[in-house]
């Protein structure tokens, strides 16, 4: 166990986060969330804004996410219709001659890229440092999808993101086709941005494929794969509870290609992406973290990545 007494004993990082698909936020709706261990409210304005707020009316405490309902651009409270704006402040309370000093819900930024919505976390409330990746592919009708995986695992974001970095598992975990041979791997590290380009041959995936995935901060990767198929895709991680996370692989693939006119070896590659990723699963769930980990000289970039990864704990 770690000091602090769990399993893995991690913060939340800072950084942008999936919390919704766009289409499932419809005009004017309310959606209760739940994430970093609190409970969020998700609405879209009259305008079409969507917005979080702090779930939790300040009045005497109801829900906004359960019965709230849209009003402009503000969210009602479903109790007393107090109504806040997409910055959390209290606009209105109908049945009153003055709103009293205090009544605001903490506002969460909050930006629609590519049909994702993601919000800015800051365990010490900074403002955002860089803005969430839009995917290009996204607005192009040669391009289908999002075709959608959810998974929630029983971990933390580092813990899983630093797979990415560890090449030696590939051999022992996905059976890749290089055999003890490691693939060909380039990693770089840019501010808040790191970047993995892999040459690997592995058979769930369908064969020799050139990926590159680059994460833009802790917990949004934007991925390239051609090769065995072609598709590209967000895999995006966000805390539900500590140690409790949710998962989103959100794949887009063409219709067609020379070599792929039909589409279906693309799709069928995505589909072997996650069932990779799921051979994972029962390791992160039953492993500790270390914190100084005893690693060799096979173990490739994972001590720059851990080097990488502080930036995005507060006070770090």
């Amino acid at each position: 166990m770690t000091a602090s007494g769990t399993r893995i004993g991690l913060d939340y990082p800072d950084g942008w986060f999936q919390v919704a698909y766009s289409a499932d936020v419809g005009d004017r709706q309310v959606v209760p969330l739940r994430y970093f261990g609190q409970e969020l409210v998700l609405f879209r304005t009259q305008s079409g804004a969507a917005q979080v707020l702090d779930a939790y009316c300040p009045h005497i405490g109801a829900h906004l996410g359960f019965g709230g309902t849209v009003d402009g651009e503000c969210i009602r409270c479903p109790f007393h219709s107090w109504a806040y704006g997409t910055d959390g402040v209290c606009l209105d309370i109908p049945y009153a001659q003055r709103i009293p000093r205090g009544a605001q819900v903490r506002s969460w930024p909050t930006v629609e890229r590519s049909g994702l919505v993601f919000v800015w976390h800051s365990l010490a409330a900074s403002e955002p440092q860089w803005q969430p990746p839009a995917l290009g592919e996204f607005d192009d009708a040669d391009w289908v999808g999002y075709h959608r995986h959810q998974y929630i695992v029983k971990s933390a974001v580092q813990e899983v993101i630093e797979n990415v970095f560890d090449v030696a598992h590939g051999k022992y975990v996905h059976q890749n086709a290089q055999g003890l041979a490691m693939p060909t791997v380039a990693f770089s590290f840019d501010g808040h941005c790191a970047e993995a380009v892999f040459d690997i041959d592995i058979p769930l995936v369908g064969g020799p494929t050139r990926h590159v995935t680059t994460l833009h901060g802790p917990a949004i990767a934007t991925n390239r794969s051609t090769g065995q198929g072609t598709k590209v895709f967000y895999s995006n991680y966000t805390p539900i509870e500590a140690e409790v996370l949710e998962v989103n692989f959100s794949f887009m693939t063409p219709r067609s290609t020379a070599d792929d006119p039909t589409g279906e070896r693309s799709a069928r590659s995505a589909q072997g992406t996650v069932m990779a990723f799921e051979q994972d699963i029962p390791i992160w769930e039953h492993k500790i973290h270390r914190r100084v980990p005893l690693l060799c000289d096979g173990d490739g970039a994972m001590s720059q990545f851990r080097v990488w990864m502080r930036q995005f704990y507060a006070g770090s």
